[in-house]
């Protein structure tokens, strides 16, 4: 009735159904029949068993319907509900008969009833695969044991008393093993556990031949499965998964000997030697960044480890974050810089221009350059160049002959810094009564008296805080000795004072 309610019929076949199920090794014996050797009938009377369910066969419609049912309830999370029920209300045996609304609801319906019931299929293709694969390795390596007729006679778990199959595997790989071969040619171990309720594979394990590529492809595969454990899990693993691998711990040692994971996890560190040092390594360079206000004459020295225009822009980022925004920037284009240094001039070459200009512009800044070969154009900072190394000549005459650090020479353009700042921008009075001249560190910090730099020793231990806590001299460490010799402006000369210079009488 179902078949004519709706407007859409639809009736499908599984073609070769009986064929899609196959009969698990332990129940063959219970599908036994007899027929002609090679179907020829001029031959011996043989005895076969069924590999998979013939149609004819009295319990095949049963084993059918509930293997579809089965498939079906496993792919209805995958391919819907409505192909489940198709499948499981509307079939008999491998007839199915249905019908829908609409002819799109129907080629909805059969395309993901036949997606279903084929993915199922695949994998049986994909088991049937695996073992085509299993018995043409086997027949490469167990050539002549599998040629004997009484190995190849032998059932399944039957112990074998025959002297000549004995002497046939005798120095073979397979002579301690009793093995048999089973329905599907696959060889395997024999024993005594024929009686045993276990799982065939279990009583029955397949034989994996000794330093053959595919039982390293199975030793690195149950490897990987357990996240390259050791010897003993990664054995363990291969004998769960019902294989009996010949010289296995042998096999599985160097196997894992070569495995990188297991190197990097658990490998001895290896010592390399280490090559030679870089260029830039072995001469270690700093360049000093000289910014002078054009109005105050003011002045601020950064240290970079680069002339590459990602160092420039920082240091302008750091100059922008302490001393404010800047209208305009001028600068010459480093071929007219102080000493005319090729070295210098030839790494100002390598900055980025462009990315320069795009930065201070974003940050409301214009950006000008001098004419080349016009240090007229830049006499105000080539002053201040000029007054820089001589300060910074004294302080390096007092530091003596000793390793200049970056610590040290961030501290020493920190203090060049303070001292030329300090300077005044006009005349020194001759009045006592005229006020003190301003400097340009007296318009940065509003203060009438700014400090200068301290007046103290520095020692190693004050730049390097951390090796207090060492116990005795450190070799190669010279102690630093940097007095601060900034001396205030001082008046020439004092004025005598004219006002009453002396008592006299009122009278």
């Amino acid at each position: 009735m179902r078949f004519g309610k709706e407007n859409t019929a639809i009736m499908c076949d599984i073609e070769q159904i009986s064929h899609s199920f196959h009969v698990t090794p332990k129940h063959r014996d219970f599908l036994r029949f007899l027929w002609f050797e090679d179907s020829d009938i001029s031959k011996r009377v043989m005895e076969y068993r069924m590999n998979v369910h013939l149609f004819s066969n009295g319990p095949s419609p049963a084993v059918v319907t509930f293997g579809l049912r089965k498939t079906a309830a496993d792919g209805e999370e995958e391919f819907g509900e409505e192909a489940k029920k198709f499948v499981c209300r509307n079939f008999y045996v491998d007839d199915g008969l249905a019908s829908t609304a609409t002819p799109q609801q129907a080629i909805t319906l059969v395309t993901n009833t036949q997606a279903m019931l084929a993915k199922s299929s695949a994998a049986d293709e994909l088991n049937q695969a695996v073992d085509a694969i299993i018995r043409a390795v086997r027949k490469g390596a167990f050539g002549a044991e599998l040629t004997n007729k009484d190995l190849t006679g032998q059932k399944e778990g039957g112990k074998y008393q025959n002297t000549a199959r004995m002497r046939a595997l005798k120095g073979s790989q397979l002579y301690a093993l009793d093995p048999n071969i089973d329905a599907n040619g696959i060889v395997r171990v024999g024993g005594r556990l024929r009686r045993a309720e276990l799982e065939y594979g279990e009583k029955y394990p397949e034989i994996l031949p000794k330093d053959h590529p595919e039982s390293v492809l199975v030793i690195r595969h149950y490897h990987k499965e357990v996240h390259h454990q050791g010897r003993q899990i990664t054995s363990g693993k291969i004998r769960q998964a019902d294989n009996w691998l010949i010289g296995g711990h042998r096999m599985v040692t160097k196997e894992l000997a070569s495995c990188v994971p297991c190197k990097k996890l658990r490998g001895p560190h290896v010592i390399q030697k280490m090559a030679d040092l870089p260029q830039d390594r072995t001469e270690s360079k700093r360049w000093g960044l000289v910014f002078t206000c054009l109005n105050g004459r003011a002045i601020h020295i950064d240290v970079q480890e680069s002339m590459d225009a990602g160092s420039f822009i920082c240091a302008l980022r750091r100059f922008f974050a302490i001393r404010g925004p800047t209208a305009v920037l001028r600068c010459d284009t480093g071929t007219n810089l102080v000493g005319g240094h090729i070295e210098l001039a030839e790494a100002l070459k390598e900055m980025d221009e462009t990315m320069i200009e795009r930065f201070v512009t974003q940050h409301g800044c214009e950006w000008k350059f001098n004419p080349p070969r016009t240090s007229r154009f830049g006499g105000v900072w080539e002053r201040q160049i000029g007054t820089i190394r001589r300060v910074l000549d004294a302080m390096l005459a007092e530091l003596g002959p000793r390793q200049l650090m970056h610590e040290i020479l961030s501290t020493f353009m920190a203090e060049v810094t303070a001292i030329v700042n300090a300077r005044p921008i006009a005349t020194l009075p001759s009045d006592i009564n005229d006020p003190q001249p301003l400097s340009p560190a007296t318009l940065l910090t509003m203060k009438i008296r700014p400090p200068g730099p301290p007046k103290s020793n520095f020692l190693s231990p004050d730049l390097y805080p951390n090796r207090r806590c060492m116990e005795g001299p450190v070799p190669g460490r010279s102690v630093l000795e940097i007095t601060s010799r900034t001396s205030s402006q001082e008046v020439c000369g004092t004025t005598p004072e004219e006002t009453w210079p002396e008592e006299t009488s009122s009278s």
